[in-house]
């Protein structure tokens, strides 16, 4: 129950930092400001740079959101639930389908698949919205 309203803090935080982000607001800094085409683009130029950089940043931006939990007494998720490899190929599948989407929208969006992942084997890329 308690994973339930977690999951569903993060989903409605996203779902109202959304007008906040059209707005060209400055509340998420560096490379997650991105589209998903973007770092498709960048990962067909070179997967290796792409991959560390858009990677690195939303590792840092996925413990923030696990650290928060911690401090607040909240239960963090495993990110050994889904192998780095797993999820660094979650988030090329989800960029490919939704381009449009920001790269921020992928890392929360994986985020919630590896907290899924610890209570089932796997877990896709979601369809196209």
């Amino acid at each position: 129950m308690k994973l339930l309203s977690i999951s569903a803090v993060v989903l409605l935080s996203l779902a109202f930092a959304s007008p906040v982000l059209a707005q060209k607001a400055n509340v998420v800094s560096g490379i997650g400001n991105t589209s998903c085409g973007k770092f498709m683009t960048s990962y067909k130029e070179n997967p290796a740079k792409a991959e560390t950089l858009y990677f690195s940043w939303a590792q840092g931006f996925m413990s923030s959101i696990n650290f928060n939990r911690k401090m607040q007494n909240g239960t963090p998720i495993d990110f050994g639930a889904m192998p780095s490899a797993a999820q660094f190929s979650w988030v090329r599948d989800y960029c490919q389908k939704n381009p449009m989407k920001s790269y921020l929208r992928a890392a929360t969006e994986l985020f919630l698949a590896v907290e899924q992942a610890q209570g089932s084997p796997s877990k896709k890329a979601p369809e196209s919205e």
